[in-house]
């Protein structure tokens, strides 16, 4: 079934209708077929056309070009008022067969049972005809649910393909962090194994410190047991000079001097430069060296045993370690935060002790050149400190009138006492036994260093 019409600016009009310069014509032929419609589009030739149509046609071109939407929509609705028009044209013959039978009701039975056919055939194809629409509309709908279903799958696809590639980069990680931890665990086997050997051999050079610690008190003990000996000696020598000299003043004939039998050349080395062996010893007439120590006054100087190192401490807070021989300057401490008033050496070498205005006694050690232990206990300054040379220890004074002896293996107290006056110096005897301490009132004071009791004042 073919319809023609014209569609201009206005609407559509028929081809009689249709008239004036105003009007863009456009041929449309349309099929409509039975189950649906279907729109075919003919344009008429333009050779045949005068250039006037031409004209329009082309202008024509140009609006459907950029209304192609609206005209869509007319479309639409005619081919739905089409269908509208089978409808009725059907229900029209229905009825005219209906009135017909009406008529012919004296028709012969055969024309009666046809034309009773034919209505339930044509019923059968109304049926027919709205089982096809109703299974044309969910065909739609099913397509339209599968092309929603499909843009989800793309969707579903991309979202699983970023995991994966996600999943891919997090396995590529952990693979490399697995690595790196396989690499640092045998790192940390292999320093476990180096900080054990390093324990083993700690613990073997404390065996032999130790021993050499024992070696040397002892050699210490028999070094002072004979330089007694030799200063018993002396004595006995200058007592018997004296008598000389004495008889010599009561008679006149001369006497021959009196020799001395030569010291052994081991202890002579040992006693060379020290306050035994003065001989040699003269007042210097000039400084060795001048060494800017400290910014602030500096407040004690100590030598180490084997006379290797000085040390020094001054207001500054400040405890410095020098070299004796070329006055350059090898390490300094600063913990302290009050001015450092004394300071002195273990019997070893390898710590030295402080003591401060901030009340504390700090322990450094010599190899590390850091900090290795406070003593806490002092409520006022203290002003003098001395270590023993025979056990780890050593004693400290201050202006709190206490006397304290300190374990510099466990570092804890050891024991302590109290006087009436602040002490403001101490020393200690080469055995250890004795402690000489100065006080503010001018006392001196001999303690036993075993129980802290007083030798005499």
């Amino acid at each position: 079934l073919y319809f023609f019409f014209f569609q201009a600016e206005d609407g559509i009009r028929d081809s009689v209708a249709s008239r004036g310069l105003g009007d863009v014509y456009k041929r449309q032929g349309i099929d409509a077929e039975y189950m649906g419609i279907r729109f075919e589009t003919r344009m008429t030739d333009k050779r045949e056309m005068p250039k006037w149509l031409v004209y329009y046609h082309q202008q024509l071109d140009a609006r459907n070009q950029s209304q192609s939407v609206s005209f869509r929509e007319l479309i639409k609705n005619y081919s739905e008022m089409m269908i509208k028009c089978k409808l009725l044209e059907e229900q029209n013959r229905a009825l005219e067969r209906e009135r017909l039978v009406n008529k012919s009701s004296s028709a012969p039975p055969e024309m009666l049972h046809l034309n009773e056919q034919v209505r339930k055939l044509e019923q059968e194809l109304k049926g027919t005809y709205k089982d096809n629409q109703a299974s044309t509309m969910q065909i739609l709908e099913l397509t339209k649910k599968l092309n929603e279903s499909e843009t989800e799958k793309k969707e579903l696809e991309g979202k699983l393909s970023a995991a994966n590639e996600y999943n891919t980069h997090n396995a590529t990680l952990i693979i490399n962090k697995s690595q790196k931890i396989d690499e640092l665990e045998m790192t940390i086997d292999a320093l476990t194994k180096e900080i054990t050997a390093l324990k083993e051999q700690k613990s073997s050079m404390e065996k032999q410190i130790i021993e050499l610690n024992s070696d040397n008190r002892n050699l210490t003990a028999k070094i002072i047991s004979i330089k007694q000996e030799m200063v018993e000696k002396m004595n006995e020598a200058s007592d018997i000079y004296q008598k000389g000299l004495e008889m010599l003043s009561k008679k006149s004939e001369p006497v021959k001097p009196m020799t001395f039998e030569p010291i052994p050349s081991s202890l002579a080395q040992y006693m060379i430069g020290s306050s035994m062996c003065a001989t040699h010893a003269s007042i210097p007439d000039k400084p060795k060296y001048k060494i800017v120590a400290h910014s602030n006054e500096a407040l004690c100087v100590k030598y180490d045993n084997l006379g290797n190192a000085l040390a020094t401490c001054g207001g500054d807070c400040l405890i410095k370690i020098w070299d004796p021989k070329t006055g350059k300057e090898l390490m300094k401490f600063k913990d302290h935060t009050k001015p450092v008033t004394c300071v002195d050496f273990t019997f070893e070498g390898n710590l030295v002790v402080g003591g401060s205005v901030d009340k504390t006694v700090r322990v450094f050690d010599m190899k590390t050149q850091r900090l290795k232990h406070t003593f806490t206990g002092h409520q006022d300054t203290v002003n003098a400190v001395a270590v023993m040379t025979r056990q780890p220890k050593v004693v400290s004074g201050g202006g709190d009138r206490t006397i304290k002896l300190w374990d510099l293996e466990k570092f804890q107290i050891a024991n302590h006492t109290n006087y009436p006056s602040g002490i403001f110096s101490m020393d200690l005897t080469p055995d250890d036994n004795m402690l000489i301490t100065g006080h503010n009132n001018g006392t001196l004071i001999i303690w036993s260093t075993t129980k802290f009791t007083k030798y005499w004042k």
